[in-house]
């Protein structure tokens, strides 16, 4: 499974084993994982109780679920919505 985003600049590609990113034409940029990038994530997190170091990733988990209710909107209302408008709602 993979998920790829398009923009005026360019896309990136990412999947469970790494990404791409695409640029003009430019080569494209690649990064592999040895393994599931699953298991990198838990590592990490491991590692982030081990030393303390943890990631608080609340505003950006709830900031794409909004982006997720703002797209569902737009659709479903067949116009456009904006941060403001989904945030009334």
């Amino acid at each position: 499974v993979s998920e790829t985003f398009v923009c005026e600049k360019g896309a990136l590609n990412v999947s469970r084993r790494g990404y791409a990113i695409y640029r003009d034409k430019q080569p494209p940029e690649t990064a592999v994982t040895k393994y599931d990038i699953t298991e990198d994530n838990v590592n990490e997190f491991i590692e982030g109780c081990r030393t303390g170091k943890l990631e608080n990733t609340a505003f950006s988990a709830a900031e794409s679920t909004l982006t997720a209710v703002m797209g569902l909107e737009a659709i479903v209302r067949g116009a456009e919505m904006t941060w403001e408008k989904v945030s009334r709602m």
